[in-house]
C-alpha cells in the first residue's frame, strides 16, 4: 500500500507538468454543403472540454490548457469565434451569425482535437 501512495504522489509533478505543456495550436474552419461548418480546435495533448450554451453565443472551455499563438479565422458567414484565457483553462466563444443556427461540439477524430458544429 505504501508503494502505491508513494508512486501517485510521484507522478502529481508529472500531470501538473502535463496541464501546463497543454496548449491549443490550430483552429480551422471548413465549409461543408449548404450552411455548414466544422470548427476544428487542436491540443498539443489530449484535450478535456465542456461547452455552456449562452443563447447568442456557445463558449467552450479547454481546460488545463493556454491559447499559445493560435490564430483564429476572421469573421465569416458561420459568424465570429474568439479566444481567451481564464483561470480554468482556454475559452472559445462562438457567435454564430444567425440566431436559428445551432452549435454543438463533440471529441474530434483524436483526444487532441475538438470539433464544433454550426448549422441552421
Amino acid at each position: 500500500m505504501r508503494t502505491l501512495v508513494l508512486l501517485a504522489v510521484l507522478a502529481l509533478p508529472l500531470v501538473a507538468r502535463a496541464e501546463a505543456d497543454l496548449v491549443v495550436a490550430d483552429c480551422q474552419v471548413t465549409a461543408l454543403e449548404g450552411e455548414r461548418w466544422v470548427v476544428r480546435l487542436r491540443s498539443t495533448g489530449a484535450q478535456a472540454f465542456d461547452v455552456v450554451d449562452e443563447g447568442d453565443a456557445v463558449v467552450v472551455r479547454l481546460h488545463g490548457a493556454r491559447a499559445g499563438d493560435v490564430v483564429m479565422p476572421a469573421p465569416g458567414a458561420y459568424g465570429t469565434l474568439s479566444i481567451d484565457e481564464d483561470e480554468s483553462g482556454v475559452v472559445v466563444r462562438v457567435e454564430p451569425s444567425d440566431p436559428g443556427w445551432r452549435v454543438t461540439a463533440r471529441q474530434g477524430a483524436s483526444p487532441n482535437e475538438v470539433e464544433l458544429r454550426i448549422a441552421r
